[in-house]
């Protein structure tokens, strides 16, 4: 079976390997020149590395000693105050990656030579032609038995759907960086920890990584952004400053955390989403995966999580048809493997971007009184009103094969 996966990301790359390790012939188109990470660090909840398990990275993640240091990973208010702590049996499992590292790591088990760099797809058919002008400036067409879109949340591929809904703004920024030297990590309460902080309108998280460094972001919503003088285009020494003052009187390590950092290692982004969810993630012998299908707020860190459970799902839907010769994949069999996928990824997709949407939602509350409320609110939550979510976020393992 020939199979195009478009766009060398977390979700294209780990499924090209999967698919070759299955006996597919793949080939990856990215447009960028360069194999790029595209941001600072990632952090891999237990259900990712499941996901890169099944789809053949069992050896390579034990040889990458991404852990976090601790097994405390607490909510706080911005004066210290422990909101809820998270579950050490689910934090302990939680690895944080530089994402160049992580980017290394999934193209190391792609075949040589096959990502294509500096390849812009132009544009794909349902009889899976992607027409694309190569590194040299050479237009191309070529055909595949199976074209997988996972070339983000602008991505070329869905705009074959007829209803591509287009992305819309979530209504918050946020920075990121990793500190240029380790950082003590100990809180108000002297747990050494990841966490998150939540106060009006504003938050800030961070998590430790293996070398001692530690990956930090800044969350705020549009309307206190632009109250500044839109800081995008800010120059980043006098953004960091700026960033500086806000957090200054936030409770440790946060202060310490924004001193760390070098000005130039920060990384802007504005958070969208789909406008609407797609009713199928197929349209014939096209599939998507990651954002490309179902760009969702970063609320929970699952971005890249469900682009590697979609991957792990994908391929173990077309397994029984990947050795196929190409050219002679039968069509009725693969709209079945395809219509699986479908039913697998859409409820679990559905329910991550709402429960993504509802936590953006909370974090972010600017009426008066209300963050406070709030924090109230959830210092009184049962810790099984914590943990059950979690678990139905991180508990996933792959499917069955076909016909199991």
């Amino acid at each position: 079976m020939r199979i195009a996966v478009v766009g060398a990301g977390i979700g294209g790359l780990a499924l090209a390997a999967g698919l070759q390790a299955r006996g597919a012939d793949v080939v990856v188109l990215e447009s960028s020149p360069t194999l790029r990470s595209g941001g600072t660090a990632i952090t891999m909840a237990p259900n990712a590395l499941r996901a890169l398990e099944s789809l053949g990275y069992a050896d390579a993640l034990a040889q990458h000693p991404y852990t976090v240091s601790s097994d405390v990973a607490a909510q706080r208010s911005p004066d210290g105050r422990t909101l809820t702590l998270l579950p050490s049996e689910i934090v302990s499992r939680v690895r944080v990656m530089p994402r160049e590292e992580l980017h290394l790591m999934l193209a190391s088990q792609v075949t040589a030579g096959r990502i294509r760099l500096g390849c812009r797809v132009d544009s794909v058919s349902t009889a899976g032609t992607v027409r694309f002008t190569d590194g040299n400036g050479a237009a191309r067409t070529w055909a595949f038995d199976l074209v997988v879109g996972a070339d983000g949340s602008r991505s070329a591929v869905r705009r074959a759907w007829p209803n591509d809904p287009g992305l819309q703004d979530a209504g918050y920024s946020a920075w990121r960086a990793i500190t240029r030297e380790p950082v003590d990590l100990t809180g108000p309460d002297g747990l050494a920890a990841a966490g998150e902080t939540w106060g009006d309108g504003t938050r800030f998280g961070f998590a430790p990584l293996a070398d001692g460094r530690a990956y930090w972001f800044a969350v705020q919503t549009n309307s206190v952004v632009h109250r500044h003088d839109d800081e995008r285009h800010l120059p980043s020494t006098q953004l960091l400053s700026r960033l500086a003052d806000r957090f200054a009187h936030w409770h440790a390590p946060i202060p310490q955390l924004i001193s760390a950092t070098d000005p130039e290692d920060m990384h802007f982004t504005r958070a969208t989403e789909l406008a609407a969810d797609l009713p199928t993630f197929s349209q014939g012998r096209l599939v998507l995966i990651g954002d490309a299908a179902h760009a969702m707020t970063p609320n929970l860190g699952q971005g890249g999580a469900q682009a590697l459970e979609d991957a792990a799902t994908l391929a173990i839907c077309l397994d029984h048809l990947l050795t196929d010769p190409p050219g002679l994949v039968n069509s009725d069999r693969l709209r079945r493997a395809l219509d699986r996928y479908d039913t697998l990824r859409q409820p679990r997709i559905r329910e991550m971007a709402r429960l993504a949407r509802t936590l953006g939602t909370v974090a972010h509350l600017r009426m008066p009184g209300a963050a406070a409320l709030r924090n109230l609110t959830l210092r009184m939550l049962p810790d099984s009103r914590v943990e059950e979510p979690l678990h139905r976020i991180m508990d996933w393992r792959p499917p069955p094969p076909t016909g199991r």
